[in-house]
Order: C-alpha cells, then sequence, then structure tokens
C-alpha cells in the first residue's frame, strides 16, 4: 500500500472478476496494483463472490454469469438474442444505482470501466453525464472489429453509434493491443490523443514456473481455455491426421489434450477429430477447469496449443493464456494470422514456437508441424523485453497516469 496520502477512490466497472475466470485477471490487477499508486478502489462486479473469502471493496450486483452462461432478467435474455448490445442490460440498471450509492458517499476520482460486455462503459457514460467524473474506458476486446460481434444489422450501428458516443465521452480508451490503436486510428481520427496502449499482460506475484516431466512414451500437446467461433484447431487436427495417414507420425507417440468448454460447432473437420478420437491421440471433455488445475496442466505437458481469433481484420487481439504459456517456456504451437500481435509477440518472447497460418497450404503445415514436434520440451526462460513489457506493476502505473491525468 502506499505511504502517501489517498488520492480518492477509482470506481472499476468490471463485470467478469474473481472467482470467476474469463476475462477477470486484467480488471483484478487493476484493483490490485492502484492502492500502490495512492488510490482507493471499489469494484462493482456481476461476478458472485466467495463468502469464503472476501475481497475488500468488491460489490457484486445482481444480473450476473453463471458457470459460463449470462444470467440476465427474461426481457434483457430476449433482447439479447436481437441486439448483442443489449448484454447484462438490467445489470447495468441496477449497477448505476449501486455506483450513486458509492459516489455520495466517496471522493470518487475517476471510474474504470472494462469490457466485455458493452455494458460496464454504459454505466460509465451515465456516470460521467450525471457527475462529470474522469472516466477510462478499457476495452479488452474492441467493440467494432470485434470477430465475436455482428458487423452487420441492428447489432452492427448499435455498436457504431455506442463507440462513437463512448470515444466523445470518455477521457481515455485503452486497448490491449497496438494493432486495435491502429484499428481505431482509422475509425476515429479525431479521438486519435485519448488512444492509449496498456496490454494484457501477468502478475508479478502470481508465480507460474514448468514442472518436471514425468517418464511418458508420448509427447503431450495441451490447449488451455475455451474453444468457440474462429479459434478453430481444424487446421491442425487436419495436419495431425495427415501426418498420421503417411506414416510420418505415429499415433502412440502424440497426445493432444484440450481443457475447458468447446462451444458449438467447435471445429469444422469432423473426419479427422473422429479418427484422432479414435486412435487415442485427442482427448477433449468440454468442461472448465480451475485455474489451478489448468496451470498445472500447462507446467506439465511437452508444449502448448494457441489458438487464435481472427476474422476480417485479421488476429487484432493476444489470446490471455499466451502470457502464461511463455513464462513457463515450453514450445508454443500457434494458429494464427502472420503480423498479428500475437505472432509478433511469439516473435521476441525467446520461447521456441512455431505458427501456423490461414494462407499456408496443406504441404507448408505439415512440415511446420513436424519441424515443431521435434523441437525438446526443455523449457526456455524468456527474453527480458516480455519481462518488462508484460510486467503488470508498470502496466497499472500508465493506468494510474491515466486516472491523474497526466498524460
Amino acid at each position: 500500500m502506499s505511504t502517501e496520502d489517498p488520492k480518492g477512490t477509482v470506481l472499476i466497472l468490471a463485470w467478469a472478476f474473481p472467482p470467476y475466470i474469463t476475462g477477470a485477471a486484467r480488471p483484478f490487477r487493476f484493483y490490485k496494483y492502484l492502492p500502490r499508486f495512492g488510490y482507493t478502489v471499489q469494484v462493482l462486479t456481476a461476478s458472485k463472490q466467495d463468502p469464503n473469502d472476501v475481497q475488500t471493496n468488491v460489490t457484486c450486483v445482481e444480473g450476473r454469469i453463471r458457470g459460463s452462461k449470462f444470467a440476465l432478467e427474461h426481457v434483457a435474455e430476449r433482447l439479447q438474442k436481437v441486439i448483442v448490445a443489449a448484454e447484462s442490460l438490467m445489470w447495468a440498471l441496477r449497477t448505476t444505482a449501486a455506483a450513486d450509492q458509492i459516489i455520495s458517499r466517496e471522493k470518487v476520482c475517476a471510474v474504470v470501466s472494462t469490457s466485455p460486455p458493452v455494458a460496464s462503459h454504459l454505466v460509465a457514460l451515465k456516470l460521467k453525464t450525471r457527475y462529470g467524473v474522469r472516466w477510462i474506458a478499457d476495452f479488452r476486446d474492441p467493440l467494432v472489429g470485434n470477430p465475436f460481434r455482428k458487423d452487420t444489422g441492428i447489432a452492427g450501428h448499435l455498436d457504431r453509434l455506442l463507440q462513437k458516443w463512448i470515444f466523445r465521452r470518455a477521457d481515455a480508451v485503452v486497448a490491449t493491443t497496438d494493432a486495435t490503436v491502429e484499428l481505431w486510428r482509422r475509425q476515429h481520427p479525431e479521438h486519435e490523443k485519448k488512444m492509449h496502449l496498456i496490454w494484457n499482460g501477468f502478475d508479478p506475484e502470481d508465480r507460474l514456473e514448468p514442472v518436471s516431466l514425468p517418464q511418458r512414451a508420448y509427447k503431450l500437446l495441451v490447449h488451455v481455455g475455451a474453444i468457440y467461433g474462429i479459434r478453430d484447431p481444424g487446421a491442425l487436427l487436419c495436419s495431425f491426421d495427415r501426418l498420421i495417414k503417411r506414416g510420418l507420425l505415429s499415433p502412440e507417440k502424440l497426445r493432444i489434450q484440450l481443457i475447458g468448454p468447446v462451444e458449438g460447432d467447435w471445429c469444422r473437420d469432423r473426419e479427422p477429430l473422429a479418427d484422432l478420437v479414435r486412435l487415442g491421440c485427442l482427448r477433449y471433455d468440454g468442461v472448465q477447469v480451475p485455474k489451478r488445475e489448468a496451470a498445472r496442466a500447462m507446467a506439465s505437458a511437452d508444449a502448448v496449443i494457441l489458438l487464435d481469433s481472427h476474422g476480417e481484420h485479421g488476429a487484432i487481439q493476444v489470446p490471455a493464456k499466451l502470457f502464461d504459456y511463455i513464462r513457463i517456456g515450453r514450445p508454443i504451437l500457434a494458429v494464427t494470422t502472420r503480423n498479428s500481435p500475437a505472432d509478433r509477440l511469439l516473435a521476441r518472447s525467446g520461447v521456441p514456437y512455431s505458427s501456423i497460418y490461414p494462407e499456408d497450404t496443406p504441404e507448408e503445415v505439415d512440415q511446420r508441424v513436424l519441424c515443431f514436434l521435434s523441437l525438446p520440451p526443455h523449457p526456455v526462460v524468456a527474453s527480458e523485453w516480455f519481462w518488462n513489457e508484460f510486467d503488470a506493476y508498470p502496466q497499472v502505473r500508465e493506468l494510474a497516469g491515466l486516472i491523474a491525468g497526466s498524460h
């Protein structure tokens, strides 16, 4: 805790917050480290808190996540099916009322809203209008140009309108990759001075290291995290299947484990998927596992798989798990787009890796997979650049500067 006089209270609006997993790590790092720069922090979240592990100044507002789904009132759920921007509508209304109470009793110097969902920004926009409080809008994923959101129809029109409002009214808008900042500059050149980059990263106090590998007759490749939409492992699964059928890869020498939910039509290439399962090379159960268990699985694998998401604008985000993969230091097999943020990060990380791109021919993919499988599983310490660039403490120092209005 900082020894300075308190500078005021920062109100963080975060739909996801621990103990929930997906999307919760970044707002938690803000909450954890901002007090070290002289701020008191209050959090309003949709994530139910653990009564046995109560976190100071964290309030759950009902209308929240249950399991991996959004738990909204019936009307909001119906609206969500028609308009993506209507997600967590009732949570936004209730959170505004809860924020009013905090502002009435505390010296709130700034509001930090983080999305998705966009509801947190809607609450912050209301507070900005009502109180004139300084507002930093943090986008873990872009709103317009997000491959997981609709660019057309009513939903696309609403997203463009909402983004325009947010960029106009917020004092600062924060992206997690340089590619997103470049996208914003093309979309809103008039607000370029408001745009800032604070990468995702890792908590330096959260130790994550490789463990000694057990003796086994096969190489174990692990993917941790949800697989859905355009995070498709098809290119890799097809390659493994081809290599086995050509006699270049023994099925007894390979195990692929997918840890985490698989949603919808998660793999369009059903035949190689079925072949690999039948041969015992591929295992998955679609179950979300606790963070600690996921970390153990990563740390004890010979290599790990990264499935990047990409759409019309290419891959412009970095999957959060990549920062854990690199800290462990074992080889990384990535499916991404050429020169994406993840591709460039891997190139400078110092950790052995291979990237598979959409334009690669099957022969090129197979060659890269074979070369990758020949890499030794020995962990490598990442580059000094990685440790300096993605440490949460200096990142939150940047956020503290935005809160103070110093840059």
